[in-house]
């Protein structure tokens, strides 16, 4: 989800009631909300927006932020928006600012039920993956192999 819009507040009107109605609603948020950083090579200037923008994200109990855009204003395009959606009560997911941080789950308890949030993510430019003492991305490390099935022909 990515909301840029004149009206920031409206741009999830439509399923409002079910989002209210939920007990515990989730997200993947697909930008950043930094006015301080720039698109870093590689990143897309147009997930880049201002912090205005974020209000509409307010009805979301979690969000990840394992993914593509998250790291495209670079690390501290991703510490803006970690901040600006702690301000608006979102907790976040698969990023943080050291790779504990990243790929701890989050925790909500509702109605005496305990639910855990982890998010990774495979898709990620070298080295938005967060480190020891590094921002960064939860990454996913996947080793890919195929078998040829049949004869080959020679």
């Amino acid at each position: 989800m990515f909301v840029e819009r004149p009206e920031p507040d409206g741009a999830l009107a439509g399923i409002a009631p079910l989002l209210a109605a939920a007990d515990v609603v989730f997200g993947n948020f697909e930008g950043v909300l930094s006015e301080r950083h720039p698109a870093v090579p590689g990143g897309s200037p147009a997930q880049i927006t201002s912090p205005a923008y974020a209000s509409g994200l307010g009805g979301f109990d979690v969000v990840s932020l394992a993914n593509n855009h998250a790291m495209d204003a670079g690390r501290g395009g991703l510490v803006d928006t970690v901040d600006e959606l702690a301000k608006l009560d979102v907790r976040t997911v698969g990023a943080g600012a050291n790779l504990a941080e990243a790929l701890a789950p989050v925790v909500i308890e509702k109605s005496g039920t305990r639910l855990a949030f982890i998010a990774v993510t495979a898709v990620l430019q070298h080295g938005a993956e967060a480190r020891h003492d590094v921002p960064g991305l939860a990454p996913l490390r996947a080793d890919d192999a195929y078998l040829q099935i049949g004869r080959a022909h020679v």
